[in-house]
């Protein structure tokens, strides 16, 4: 496996990632991710627009990682201590990974606070989540969240709506 990343860079590895069961941790530190050694990450794990280094993730102390996560690496990606990502939760930092032209929203960086929950199926683009706010499956977030706030799927379009838990 070592040569095929050798030989096909960052892309290979990231596929690696998205087809391997465990050792995701270890797999990511290796290529310029911090990690810390009790976080959680259940694959596969999708990685996109990496740049050369899994340098821009930041994976925090007791963090957990559901299946089939999605994270965009345009821009830097933290995930605090004790935040979980739910299955299928998506982390999007630039246009290309949207699906959108690039220049149509400027590369924000996404940051998950500390005992933050993001739900199954929720998407953050260029937004930090608060320290314990709770995210609703199947949201989409594009501004910023306050800490302990609840955002549920109907309510992330009008962020003013949102309320404490």
């Amino acid at each position: 496996m070592g040569r095929a990343f050798a030989r096909d860079g960052i892309d290979a590895v990231a596929m690696a990632l998205a087809t391997a069961p465990e050792g995701h941790g270890a797999l990511l530190r290796r290529y310029g991710a911090t990690v810390a050694a009790d976080a959680v990450i259940a694959g596969p794990l999708h990685l996109v627009n990496a740049g050369g280094s899994f340098a821009n993730l930041t994976i925090g102390a007791g963090a957990v990682l559901g299946p089939e996560v999605h994270l965009d690496l345009t821009a830097p990606v933290t995930i605090g201590a004790g935040a979980v990502l739910e299955p299928r939760s998506a982390l999007v930092t630039g246009a290309r990974a949207a699906g959108l032209r690039p220049g149509t929203f400027p590369e924000r960086p996404v940051v998950v606070g500390p005992g933050a929950r993001v739900g199954t199926g929720a998407t953050i683009v260029g937004a930090a989540i608060g320290a314990g706010a709770v995210i609703d499956p199947h949201a989409l977030v594009t501004a910023g969240v306050a800490a302990g706030a609840h955002v549920t799927w109907h309510e992330a379009a009008d962020l003013a709506v949102v309320r404490s838990r």
